[in-house]
């Protein structure tokens, strides 16, 4: 019996022993974690905890240990989402700058683009806009570009800059109102060569020279008659006359342009309507047989008209002129000089 007892102290102390030895072991396992291992929970404590650049600058030192590179990136992107959400769109494209190859960095970069183009785009800086939508990717951004480009050429039309824009137009084709655009373009352009300008009236004797001016075929002339058109009717009932004792068309020119204009000319060419007879220093034209009138008054200034200058004012005498069609015609008024080539207006004439 005591052997027995001997016997199983024995194999307790045995064991007993053991599980010492055992425990030893893994406090030693405890205390012996590499420092790579340290780091990289540390780093995933800041990534954690939302510290993504001391997270990153872990992850950098780590060089390479476990998935410290992919975690890195992931650092990357999310600093630069931070400054993208905060506004701060140039400076996450700047931290980007080294790190385009990451798919999700160029995602980033395209909608930061977009979105300070958009900001220039308020500003009304549609040039600097455009640099910056252009290198976005965004839907978006592609559709703004357009209207930059339509902005900036209707503030070329608002700046009188007509063919510049009137070619970003043309570019535009049918977006918004750029066909609009294109007519006011060609208007403006039009205009700016016409810069022999002839203001015109109806006057109802020589000495009136009072009344609305119109300018380049602008506006109608229209005439007073003292009788009623249905009491005077002549030559089988064709030609009704307007009797109003020295009617006239008073008009002058104007120069507008930069040069001295040499010996301007206007030409009254009457459609539905036959001047009987011309004053001396205006030149009846066309001879109209019948009724003893003519159908062109030519009137020739022999004296050049200077740059920003005005010729006299003239009155073309109508009080012995007849409407072949009733109560109403045109005239085509048409000037030009020496070193001018003509322009025509055509204006509406009636009976009031």
């Amino acid at each position: 019996m005591k052997r027995w007892k001997y016997t199983i102290v024995l194999l307790l102390t045995v064991l007993v022993g053991g599980c010492s030895s055992a425990a030893n072991n893994n406090m030693e396992a405890e205390i012996t974690i590499s420092p790579n291992e340290q780091k990289y929970q540390k780093a995933e404590e800041c990534f954690k905890n939302g510290n993504y650049e001391d997270a990153k600058i872990y992850y950098e030192e780590l060089d390479g240990y476990e998935d410290s590179g992919i975690k890195r990136k992931e650092c990357v992107i999310a600093i630069a989402n931070q400054l993208k959400d905060s506004g701060d769109y140039q400076g996450a494209i700047d931290y980007l700058a080294d790190a385009k190859e990451y798919s999700e960095a160029s995602n980033i970069i395209s909608v930061c683009y977009l979105e300070l183009g958009k900001q220039n785009y308020q500003d009304e800086d549609y040039e600097k806009a455009k640099e910056c939508l252009s290198l976005s990717r965004e839907k978006e951004a592609i559709e703004l570009l357009s209207d930059c480009d339509y902005q900036t050429a209707v503030n070329y039309y608002k700046k009188g800059k007509y063919k510049k824009a009137k070619k970003i137009f043309r570019e535009l084709k049918a977006y918004k109102q750029s066909k609009l655009y294109i007519e006011k373009c060609n208007a403006k352009i039009q205009a700016e060569s016409e810069f022999l300008e002839i203001q015109y009236a109806v006057n109802q004797s020589d000495e009136d020279i009072d009344g609305n001016l119109y300018k380049n075929g602008n506006g109608i002339l229209a005439f007073n008659t003292d009788i009623p058109l249905d009491d005077w009717v002549g030559l089988g009932g064709k030609y009704v006359t307007y009797t109003r004792p020295e009617s006239s068309i008073h008009f002058r020119l104007v120069n507008v342009g930069k040069e001295t204009i040499i010996n301007p000319v206007v030409k009254f060419q009457f459609d539905g309507v036959i001047v009987k007879w011309v004053d001396d220093e205006f030149e009846g034209e066309d001879y109209v047989n019948g009724i003893s009138g003519y159908a062109t008054v030519v009137l020739r200034l022999y004296d050049n008209l200077a740059a920003k200058g005005s010729s006299s004012d003239y009155m073309l005498n109508m009080s012995e002129a007849y409407f072949s069609n009733g109560s109403s015609g045109t005239v085509t008024i048409t000037v030009s000089g020496d070193n001018y080539q003509a322009r025509q207006y055509t204006i509406p004439l009636k009976l009031k």
